[in-house]
């Protein structure tokens, strides 16, 4: 009854003035809303869409001429016409929904009032106007849209009289007989619409009255025809106290609660709640309060929830406007603005002199307060009892935040800061609550860029996006922006878990936003390095919350959704800014088998979808991440990617991977994924390690010495071993005879294409033209240390690191380091696989042909003639740099293949011994120029020397037949001297 009652006073809010005594008008007064903040300007959006082919319009009868009469195509033709306006008004017409307009008001409206262009025309050339129908629009207006407007808030039939062409001419007016009044203002008190709050709440009451109506299904009804009719009315109780401090929660929770059960707003309920709610931010930027942060921050967490329901709003008109209105920051993040140049801090005393300090693009609030510590003398033991604290709003500064996020540039104005003595505990408390309250904000922003993205109709989807991209691109804090995290704040007891959540929430949404960007920008567009930025994203979210479900399920996605529709970027090198991010993160966290499994069904749609050149890029993204047995780590403080985590990962792709997080779900393509080219439309999905082997041979083949036949043989050196593994393994299972058969055409299918490689690497045979062996003593200096803290696996890129740093070489030494690094890699990784494969298959065909009962497999030669003297060659050009270069003498290839490989090769064939007979000779030259020169004496790293003689020995100690060779008592000789 309640709501009834209300619904009364609300249907009859015209009828008070009417009713009134004459000049009553002059004596009683209505107060106006007391709405403390104003409106943007211009109004952002559209009040509503307009009804189409609305049934209270009359409709044009228009004469069909008879088709008899015509010719049969002309009626043909004009009957076609007819159906498809037809069809048009019917596709309109279930388009517009009736109920969310004022049928009431909008009937009330006569077609001529607002005549057409053509009745217009028609009337000047006329020049004479009959007598006006009745007419429902005010007299005493002057404008059209005002008077429709007015209208609208009034229920009082007025009339016009006719009048002429002339009259109108001069502006003279005839009305009737009868005085025509001013249309009534409502009459809805502040108080009665403060009933709307328990109505909200009734909402969700499941009473049922007698006639079987819910009390929810009343309260829903009555107040969507308030929200349709004049919602600025209905919702003048909450735009009135939204202002107050203690009110805000509430009202906010409220307006929440409101749209949750409404379902949808109505456009022009959206229309007028967004602007006021940017109005509100607009209020709370302009005055200062110290709970202004949290209540723009309430504000945005629903201000995203309107903006789906707004028509006609669009970025650009947004961005304008708020930029006019000095509040861009607040609402969107991609506002870029300068930062300030200057702070001024004032210490605790009134009577200390401030400082004023220097700001710059990465200047952070720890900077600031070391500063100021200096400039009042106070001791680093009370350091911590002191924070800066914002003058203006009173909040304490987080030490990480750089001060460009928090402070505009404007023109001569320095934001002034305080330094406070408080107890660190409290100080911390404090922090906590105002990162807490930025990150909600930040979420409040993305989400609403999020919304405000797919609210834009296709139409202007893509100039909508490329303004979306071009505005960040130029943001100097992105992408630091969308991924910074803040570490120390997480393992507070009081509010850590929350804030990490709520991190977590700020990562996947910015996913969301580039997803959305992605999605709607051509899929040809011409990306350059740029998307880096935008990937990185990615990058870094993955990396900070790996652990996260929903955040790796939407991240899986989203990757696969940009894989598809960037097709022809990521067929060539897209994947290389996303795949090395993920490796790390598998190789990583071991334990996480949800994780694992994610990461490994993600990269078998990659495989689906683009097959071999995924596989490469691949290859290309883990091989400067591969964690090869060199005996020590790598210099960077996080472990690489294990050869077997590889493996594991490529192994994963033999199979069907399941889908444990429902990524498909996210996933916009056509399901099941199918391949983006069409050359791969009716070839087997069927993945397989040797078939990367063999990819990695081509590529090495085609171009020896490029830098990426470098990646494939470090692919190769991490793959032979584990490949190998899992074919003793499954025959170690098994323990038949077609497993070793099988073992046996495997080990073949190998050697044969390890054998193609050496054919095709004639390239790396060819000595070193560097100046190496000018630089002598130069190059050298302090190599005794040296050694001991740079290892044989130090790469090019932790040169490049230690150079970036500036602890690294003068440019000329470090171009001369990268000439041999890049001269030594491939080679060592060549002899590392070869070594490998040699030693473990021959050994076990030995075992395999027990198990087969076929002794005609000790046929099957491992490695040809060929393919010795080849390695020999190899060797040779390795062992010619090692007396000037310590990093080669310690070459683990090199070690392998003279102490592993040289003592279990078959010298006895005449074939293969020159191969032993170059490697002895070149020996014999290094040790005797290391004899007869000092400074290559003094700088010769003697325990890998040592290791290359042991190797000598062993092959002599195996095999006494070498004995007889030449260079090799020669070489015997030269050691003896040393």
């Amino acid at each position: 009854m309640l709501i009834l009652k209300f619904h009364t006073l609300w249907r009859f809010r015209y009828q008070v003035w009417p009713r009134m005594e004459e000049g009553a008008q002059q004596i009683y007064k209505i107060p106006p809303p007391s709405i403390n903040f104003t409106l943007p300007s211009p109004i952002l959006g559209m009040p509503s869409v307009p009804m189409f082919d609305p049934p209270w319009v009359p409709q044009n009868s228009g004469s069909v001429q008879d088709p008899i009469s015509e010719d049969q195509s002309r009626a043909e033709h004009i009957l076609k016409n007819l159906q498809q306006e037809e069809e048009k008004k019917r596709l309109g017409r279930e388009a517009s929904l009736i109920t969310a307009i004022p049928v009431t008001q909008e009937a009330c409206y006569e077609p001529t009032c607002s005549p057409s262009a053509e009745q217009e025309e028609e009337v000047e050339e006329t020049a004479n106007l009959n007598s006006r129908r009745l007419s429902v629009s005010p007299s005493c207006t002057s404008s059209t849209s005002h008077r429709n407007y007015s209208f609208r808030r009034g229920s009082v039939w007025s009339i016009r009289s006719a009048v002429s062409a002339e009259d109108e001419e001069h502006a003279t007016e005839h009305t009737a007989n009868h005085h025509v009044s001013q249309p009534p203002q409502p009459v809805f008190p502040a108080c009665i619409c403060a009933a709307v709050l328990p109505i909200v709440h009734l909402m969700e009451d499941g009473d049922v009255r007698e006639d079987g109506v819910a009390v929810s299904a009343v309260a829903q009804q009555v107040l969507w025809n308030c929200l349709i009719e004049d919602p600025s009315t209905v919702l003048r109780h909450f735009l009135e106290k939204l202002t107050i401090s203690n009110r805000q929660d509430e009202l906010i929770y409220m307006l929440r609660k409101l749209l949750l059960n409404i379902g949808d707003f109505p456009a022009q309920t959206s229309h007028i709640l967004f602007n006021y709610l940017v109005g509100l931010i607009m209020y709370f930027v302009r005055t200062p309060c110290e709970w202004g942060m949290d209540a723009i921050s309430a504000t945005l967490t629903f201000l995203w929830e309107v903006v789906g329901y707004v028509e006609g709003l669009f970025f650009k008109d947004l961005k304008q406007t708020m930029k006019k209105e000095q509040c861009e920051v607040k609402l969107l993040v991609t506002a870029s603005m300068p930062g300030t140049k200057t702070l001024v801090v004032h210490g605790q005393n009134e009577c200390d002199i401030p400082t004023q300090l220097p700001v710059h693009e990465d200047t952070q609030f720890e900077a600031l307060l070391k500063e100021c510590l200096e400039f009042f003398n106070i001791a680093d033991s009370q350091a911590a009892n002191y924070f800066l604290m914002d003058k203006r709003w009173n909040l304490t500064h987080y030490n990480k935040t750089y001060v460009r996020d928090i402070y505009p540039f404007r023109r001569s104005v320095s934001p002034q800061l305080n330094l406070v003595h408080m107890p660190p505990e409290k100080g911390q408390e404090l922090i906590q609550k105002q990162v807490f309250t930025r990150k909600l904000e930040e979420v409040g922003r993305v989400l609403f860029l999020i919304s405000l993205t797919q609210k834009i109709p296709p139409a202007h989807k893509q100039s909508h996006v490329s303004m979306l991209q071009e505005d960040l691109l130029r943001l100097p804090s992105f992408p630091r922006s969308a991924v910074d995290a803040e570490f120390s704040l997480f393992s507070d007891p009081q509010g850590g878990k929350e804030l990490f959540g709520l991190d977590t929430l700020h990562k996947s949404l910015w996913i969301k936003l580039l997803e959305e960007m992605f999605l709607g920008m051509p899929s040809e567009f011409p990306w350059g390095d740029e998307i880096m930025l935008f990937l990185n994203v990615f990058n870094g979210a993955l990396i900070l919350h790996p652990e996260d479900s929903a955040l790796l399920r939407q991240y899986a996605a989203t990757c696969i959704n940009t894989a598809v529709h960037f097709n022809h970027l990521f067929s060539l090198s897209g994947y290389q800014w996303i795949l090395p991010t993920m490796l790390q993160v598998y190789a990583d966290y071991e334990s996480n088998p949800q994780l694992r499994k994610a990461i490994e069904f993600t990269c078998r749609q990659f495989y689906v979808l683009h097959r071999k050149p995924f596989v490469l890029q691949l290859f290309a993204s883990v091989a400067p991440l591969l964690d090869l047995p060199d005996g020590v780590s790598s210099s960077s403080s996080s472990k690489g990617v294990s050869s077997q985590c590889l493996f594991d990962l490529l192994q994963s792709l033999e199979g069907e991977t399941p889908d444990n997080l429902d990524i498909l779900e996210l996933v916009k393509a056509e399901r099941p994924l199918k391949s983006l080219d069409f050359c791969y439309g009716n070839e087997d999905m069927a993945f397989s390690i040797s078939e990367c082997i063999k990819l990695c041979v081509t590529v090495v083949a085609y171009a020896p010495e490029s830098f990426r036949s470098l990646q494939m043989l470090m692919v190769l050196e991490a793959l032979v071993p584990c490949y190998l593994q899992k074919l003793k393994r499954q025959t170690s299972q098994l323990e038949t005879v077609s497993a070793a058969r099988e073992e046996i055409a495997a080990t073949a299918a190998l050697a044969t294409s390890l054998q193609a490689l050496l054919y095709s690497v004639e390239a790396l045979t060819r000595p070193m033209t560097a100046p190496q062996m000018s630089r002598g003593d130069q190059g050298h200096k302090g190599a005794t240390t040296a050694n001991h803290t740079m290892s044989a696996g130090v790469n090019l890129r932790d040169n490049l690191h230690l150079l970036e740093e500036g602890q690294g070489l003068p440019r000329e030494e470090l171009d001369e380091r990268i000439a041999r690094e890049e001269f030594r890699r491939p080679r060592e990784s060549l002899l590392n696989v070869c070594t490998e494969f040699y030693k473990h298959c021959g050994p076990r065909l030995k075992i395999l042909q027990n198990l087969a009962g076929e002794p005609r497999v000790t046929s099957l030669e491992l490695l040809d003639v060929k393919s010795h003297m080849r390695l020999a060659e190899i060797a040779h050009s390795l062992l010619k740099l090692a007396p000037y270069d310590t990093q080669t003498m310690e070459s683990r290839g090199l070690k392998r293949y003279i102490m592993e490989m040289l003592p279990i090769t078959d010298w006895t064939a005449e074939a293969v011994r020159p191969a032993l007979i170059l490697i002895l000779k070149r020996l014999d030259r290094m040790f005797n120029k290391i004899h007869k020169m000092p400074t290559l004496r003094r700088q010769v790293e003697w325990e890998p020397a040592s290791n290359l003689i042991e190797g000598v020995c062993l092959t002599l100690q195996r095999q006494p037949i070498i004995s007889f060779l030449p260079h090799l008592r020669s070489l015997i000789n030269v050691c003896v001297n040393l």
